[in-house]
């Protein structure tokens, strides 16, 4: 007992640093749930833009081409 009351000074300090460690822990698994969270909605986006947006413009880009062409042709008659 007269140990304890000695050292209760360090002890406090050494509890102090282990919850400090526990705390660490618990930061860092937050953090790194939050980056798998963040890297498979960066994977969604990823889907998103080759399936989605890819054809999309490609449909643009030869509706805008139709246009032209067709343009061309009704200038081309008069």
């Amino acid at each position: 007992m007269d140990y304890l009351i000695e050292n209760a000074k360090e002890i406090a300090f050494l509890c102090i640093g282990g919850g400090f460690l526990v705390l660490v822990g618990f930061v860092c698994a937050f953090i790194w749930r939050v980056k798998q969270l963040m890297n498979k909605f960066d994977d969604l986006v990823e889907l998103f833009s080759e399936n989605i947006y890819k054809p999309v413009s490609l449909i643009f880009k030869a509706e805008k081409f139709i246009k032209m062409g067709l343009e061309f042709l009704k200038n081309r008659k008069k």
